[in-house]
């Protein structure tokens, strides 16, 4: 644990589990996605989440993470982690609003799913029929998983291999060529309609 102060104001960054920094700033406490990549530490400056400390107790903040907060808090991200011979950077964040935007980093996460899946013993074809990209939310959804007992083990596999993926949900589907289970697990909250 951390505690930094700059320019007066007080703060605390802590890691204590993979994927999940956290940082927190009076009232206010945040979750950030961080991964390393190519040998560079990602530090996702959207927080999966936001909770204000009421009473001894955290309440969850529904609010978007503001412009304000995130040109103050970054800078103070990418400085916690500098160090000479390592690089860290932002997450580059498309407009998930815009249709045609593709993360091309996607794909090949993907592929790395498909290996981190048959690592833990899970075969396409056999356990589920295929892994689909989530652009809205930044994720991957296995589908096509006919037997439910595969359900937890495509989860579990998936969460540790992805832990800076903070949001996960399990669903099923009856009908078309994908029926059977799903799992999906993504980066960022799916935005309410």
């Amino acid at each position: 644990m951390l505690i930094m102060k700059l320019l007066g104001g007080k703060f605390e960054i802590k890691m204590e589990e993979p994927g999940r920094l956290y940082y927190r700033e009076g009232l206010h406490d945040y979750v950030f996605p961080i991964f390393e990549q190519d040998r560079q530490i990602v530090i996702v400056p959207v927080p999966s989440t936001q909770r204000f400390q009421y009473f001894f107790k955290a309440y969850f903040h529904p609010k978007r993470f503001s412009k304000s907060a995130k040109e103050r808090i970054a800078p103070r991200l990418l400085k916690y982690f500098e160090q000479p011979n390592r690089a860290v950077k932002l997450f580059e964040n498309l407009d998930r609003s815009d249709p045609t935007a593709l993360y091309q980093s996607l794909f090949d996460e993907r592929n790395r799913a498909s290996r981190v899946l048959e690592a833990a013993g899970l075969a396409a074809f056999r356990d589920y029929c295929a892994i689909e990209l989530i652009k809205e939310t930044y994720g991957l959804e296995v589908c096509g998983i006919k037997k439910e007992d595969r359900v937890q083990p495509i989860l579990v596999a998936l969460q540790r291999g992805f832990p800076q993926w903070h949001f996960s949900k399990v669903s099923r589907k009856e009908e078309g060529m994908g029926n059977g289970w799903k799992v999906a697990i993504h980066m960022f909250r799916k935005r309410k309609k």
